[in-house]
Order: structure tokens, then sequence, then C-alpha cells
């Protein structure tokens, strides 16, 4: 059975600021969203309570510590949907950027193979922080995704030479449901035919 937590990508978060001694949010604002061209997101950050109201942040991301559950803060990344279709694209491209390397070819293969099941039914698995959509007989080649709160996601087809951003502006009030991202996710592939 599997069951997904932020765990891996709050142990890798802290393991990252240890080691580099810097912000995630700083060091991802300069080696990726610069390179990339974001329009939005430039590396300001804070750190919330649970008093914090997240929809008047005026920040690219903050920490977000439970420490009944965990000693490593969850990393909150808030960006548009253009800066996230570009780090979309950057996987697309295999980690290369106007002719210039960002992510290593090797991080781009480790990172989107599938290493645990998620779905067998869709041969679905779980990769290094991507949700890997399996080749099979059906399906020549892998895609992956990331989604966020069950109805943001960031979806690269490879195959297909397509990156999918869906966004919900979930900080207030929002009746969007999973379901009908998968409704969306659906006829966006059923237009591209």
């Amino acid at each position: 059975m599997y069951v997904y937590n932020n765990w891996d990508f709050n142990v890798a978060g802290a393991i990252f600021e240890q080691l580099s001694g810097e912000s995630i949010y700083t060091a991802f604002a300069r080696e990726i969203a610069k390179p990339l061209g974001m329009r939005s997101f430039t590396g300001t950050y804070t750190t919330i309570t649970d008093d914090t109201d997240i929809s008047t942040l005026e920040v690219d991301g903050f920490y977000q510590y439970e420490r009944d559950k965990s000693q490593f803060p969850a990393y909150h990344f808030r960006m548009s949907a253009y800066d996230m279709a570009l780090y979309g694209q950057l996987y697309e491209n295999n980690g290369v950027w106007n002719g210039q390397r960002i992510l290593s070819e090797e991080w781009i293969a480790q990172s989107t193979t599938s290493y645990s099941v998620t779905n067998r039914y869709m041969d679905f698995g779980y990769g290094l922080l991507w949700n890997v959509i399996n080749a099979n007989a059906e399906r020549p080649t892998k895609a992956f995704f990331h989604t966020g709160v069950g109805i943001h996601m960031l979806g690269v087809y490879p195959a297909s030479d397509f990156v999918f951003v869906h966004r919900v502006a979930t900080e207030g009030d929002y009746d969007f449901t999973q379901q009908s991202l998968y409704q969306i996710i659906g006829k966006v592939f059923a237009a591209r035919k």
C-alpha cells in the first residue's frame, strides 16, 4: 500500500539548506528562476505560524513547522502558472535551457524513474519527488507530474512535447475538487487529438 506524505520533500530541503548554508528559496531563485526567466518568483520567503493568514503573504515561499509531526519544516513554494510551466519545460528539455545545462541529465532520469507503485491498475509510480506515469503497451513513453492539495498540477508529457499546468487560488475559499481536475485533464487531452 502506498501512502503519500511530504517527509521526503521536507528532509531533502533540510539537507540542502544544511549543506549549502542558504535558503532553498534563495538558491532556487538564483539557480532556476533567474536562468529560466521566471516572471514572479524572486526567492522571498518567511516562516509562518498557526496564526498566519497565508492569503496576505507577499512572498514566494514559506517554511511551515508542525513540530508535533516532524522536526523538519514544509517548504511551500508559491509559483504562478507561468513560472510553473517554465519549470516543467526545463524537465521537458531534459535539464537544458537556452543551450545552458541547468539540471543534470542524470538527475532528470533518476528523479522521473518510478521506484514504487502507487496505482497498479493505471501503472503509476513514484520517483524522486515526482509522480510517474510509467511506459507500457498503451503508452510507449513515461510522463511525470506533481500535484498540490490534489488540485494544483504540473505535468510533463515528453512524448507529446507538452507541459500542463493547473492552478487554483487555494489560499482563500474554493470549491474546486480533485475530480474537477481529472475532468480538465481529460478535456485537454481530448482536445489535443
